[in-house]
């Protein structure tokens, strides 16, 4: 319709350019400005833990030529740009880990229209952006999969690729089913958690 078509057309003329260097900035200079109060605030060791700055998997329309998700959140990953790397030399800065959500999800599901979907290419380039920047790429699930075992096994897949992840959304079958929690720490048990100093 016409309210997309910035995102479908212009965002590849010289206006759509300029426009999307000047959202990416800006959030490459809020960024910054965290990390920096972060840095200062912690220190340079931050007593033995990782800063890290988490980044948004935003997976919908990935197989587009606009990524109009990502560029709608200021990630300009279009027109020859790589907004991962470009997020993976900031974070290098402070030498911050490259937090990264959607670790749970395949490809597959909503690979066609109208979501165009690529998690596992997303995951690939923002892994390929952190290792280029010789920085930590640790992960994430984004959607709950306590007992979605699918889910799992890809954690487990992309947890070779990670320095560390973060289990987030815990269901409440986890507190009501004595064998399914085992089965959940069983499975996390193989994925690779950041050591904490003596």
């Amino acid at each position: 319709n016409e309210h997309d078509s910035f995102l479908k057309k212009e965002i590849h003329s010289e206006y759509g350019r300029a426009f999307m260097k000047w959202y990416s900035d800006e959030l490459l200079g809020h960024g910054e400005r965290v990390l920096k109060s972060a840095s200062a605030l912690l220190g340079k060791n931050a007593y033995g833990l990782d800063i890290s700055g988490k980044v948004a998997g935003l997976h919908w329309l990935y197989k587009t030529n606009s990524h109009a998700t990502e560029c709608a959140a200021g990630y300009y990953n279009t027109n020859e740009n790589d907004a991962y790397a470009n997020l993976a030399k900031m974070f290098k800065t402070f030498d911050a880990c490259f937090d990264f959500t959607c670790m749970e999800m395949s490809t597959g599901k909503d690979d066609c229209p109208p979501y165009y979907s690529d998690p596992e290419a997303l995951v690939k380039q923002a892994n390929t952006a952190a290792k280029n920047a010789n920085i930590k790429f640790c992960g994430e699930n984004a959607l709950p999969c306590t007992d979605d075992w699918d889910s799992m096994d890809m954690i487990l897949k992309k947890a070779k690729e990670m320095d560390s992840f973060c289990f987030l959304r815990y269901s409440e079958a986890l507190t009501n089913d004595d064998s399914l929690f085992k089965k959940f720490v069983h499975y996390l048990s193989k994925v690779p958690r950041p050591s904490l100093p003596q």
